[in-house]
């Protein structure tokens, strides 16, 4: 099965697509470790809109209704907000839902596509790997910074960085040795549950 770049789509198993012969123990262990990491990342978000939806409204509720707005509903949304982006683009990752330019890559032979692919693979997860290393430095920086209205170590939102990026450098790496090079699929609508 393809999608509409011709990539081979991802099925609820996520079995389409795989590079030949069996993946290696290692290989399967990080393949199992990307999907418990998502799903743990889906139910995650899921819990996180809740509460940022439960808290935005009753800050709407206090300034406009009783005209006393609680101070602290502003930051813990602001904060659970970007929690959700960077869980979700690893999420969004997993699923082959970012966007991606190939019309140069299109032109180049199969043979050559290969390789090219997989200089982008290895340079995205070394991106990742660079990106969760500084993101942990600046969490180890701020950790005795706090929020200014609750009070609650900066650390706390400054770590979304490093887990989110983390779970990124995951997934692309269970990409690169499930799909050895080829194509990264990308979902097609009603593919897979959210």
């Amino acid at each position: 099965m393809t999608n509409e770049s011709g990539g081979a789509a991802v099925t609820a198993g996520g079995e389409a697509g795989r590079g030949s012969g069996p993946p290696s123990p290692g290989a399967k262990a990080l393949i199992l470790a990307s999907d418990i990491i998502n799903r743990v990342t889906e139910y995650t978000i899921a819990i996180m809109m809740g509460v940022m939806t439960i808290i935005i409204a009753l800050q709407v509720f206090t300034r406009y209704v009783l005209s006393d707005s609680l101070t602290w509903t502003e930051e813990i949304g602001r904060y659970l907000m970007i929690w959700i982006c960077f869980l979700g683009s690893a999420m969004a990752l997993k699923y082959g839902e970012h966007i991606s330019v190939t019309f140069i890559e299109e032109r180049f032979p199969p043979r050559i596509r290969r390789g090219v692919r997989l200089a982008i693979a290895l340079t995205v997860l070394a991106f990742f790997a660079l990106a969760t290393w500084v993101g942990l430095l600046m969490t180890l920086q701020v950790s005795d910074q706090q929020a200014p209205v609750t009070w609650i170590s900066m650390a706390w939102a400054y770590s979304c960085i490093p887990v989110g990026c983390f779970f990124m450098m995951i997934h692309a790496l269970a990409h690169l040795v499930q799909y050895r090079g080829s194509p990264v699929p990308t979902a097609s609508a009603g593919e897979r549950p959210l």
